[in-house]
């Protein structure tokens, strides 16, 4: 009887051994857990107190393009961070020039510009409205800072010797983009001796067709304010066709190629040549630009002798020089 009683009272024993050891485990499993909820709630308050700011979205995308490779980036990342770095990008045409731009950009190769995509900031609010009739205006009420420099502008004999010494003196990458600033491809140019040649040779033909060396026969040569000064500074033997323009215009973006159609087809009977009315703003003034765009013939001595608002085709384009001009 007392062997039995032992065997029978062997299942409590183990039961209650059980429930021990669950007891021990669920204490424990608390204990952790309270511990870990305290070390958060310190890490938490040690946050708040420790702030650090956060990048902004922009300063993310630029940490992250600087490791990677430029020629593996997309042409849209190529040129946000260009703008970013302030580097102008406008006289890159393909793909291969944007990847050499900001490699040399990033090398501190290139000097900083203040860049934009098409070297102006888009402005939507302006109108290409021209239902005005345009006052006549002549090129000789020149602003005074810029009279002393148009009262004698004989042409120049080209210098090749002082031509080559100084673009021998300069980088690759301010050849290049010296070369694409006059419409002229650069990639087939291994050497830097061929770009310094191809660039003399332009800078020749140059100096023999306009007053002041920039314009280039057959071409629509973007040109500044002191540009235009010189070229209506005295008699230059063929008359100037110029197109004032803005970057947001959309007819006068219609109009560009048509621009340079018209040059092709003048060749050396006519300079051509566009301006930038928002970068130029005292000559838009000057000229009494009331639309755009606006085409202004000049002759030979830098007299306006005819004007047009609104967007025109190449063949409109020639015919208005030709009835204008006699050429």
């Amino acid at each position: 009887m007392k062997r039995m009683r032992g065997t029978a009272a062997l299942p409590f024993v183990v039961i209650g051994a059980l429930f021990h050891a669950e007891v021990d485990a669920f204490v424990s499993s608390w204990i952790l857990h309270t511990r870990m909820k305290t070390m958060t709630c310190d890490n938490v308050l040690s946050g708040l107190c420790h702030k650090q700011p956060m990048p902004s979205q922009r300063t993310t995308q630029l940490l992250m393009s600087t490791i990677t490779d430029p020629a593996e980036m997309k042409l849209r990342d190529i040129k946000d961070e260009l703008r970013e770095m302030g580097v102008s990008y406008a006289d890159c045409f393909d793909r291969e020039s944007l990847v050499s731009r900001l490699t040399e950009a990033r090398n501190g190769e290139t000097a900083t510009t203040k860049a934009t995509d098409s070297g102006s900031t888009e402005n939507p609010s302006k109108t290409t409205d021209t239902k005005k009739e345009p006052s006549s205006s002549t090129p000789n009420d020149i602003p005074e800072h810029e009279e002393a420099s148009t009262k004698t502008a004989p042409k120049k004999e080209f210098d090749r010797n002082a031509a080559f010494s100084e673009l021998r003196s300069l980088r690759v990458s301010e050849l290049r983009s010296r070369l694409a600033s006059r419409q002229i491809r650069w990639a087939n140019m291994i050497e830097k001796e061929d770009l310094v040649q191809a660039l003399v040779s332009a800078m020749e033909k140059s100096s023999q067709f306009s007053l002041s060396g920039a314009l280039t026969p057959g071409e629509a040569t973007d040109i500044t304010g002191d540009i235009l000064t010189a070229e209506l500074s005295g008699d230059a033997g063929t008359p100037l066709l110029l197109d004032v323009y803005a970057t947001w215009c959309g007819p006068c973006k219609m109009m560009a190629p048509q621009m340079n159609m018209a040059a092709q087809e003048m060749g050396e009977t006519c300079r051509v040549a566009k301006i930038d009315s928002d970068r130029n703003q005292e000559w838009a003034a000057k000229l009494r630009i009331e639309g755009l765009p606006t085409v202004i013939v000049f002759d030979q001595n830098g007299k306006e002798v005819g004007r047009r608002e609104g967007l025109l085709m190449k063949s409109n384009l020639v015919d208005f020089v030709k009835r204008n001009t006699g050429i």
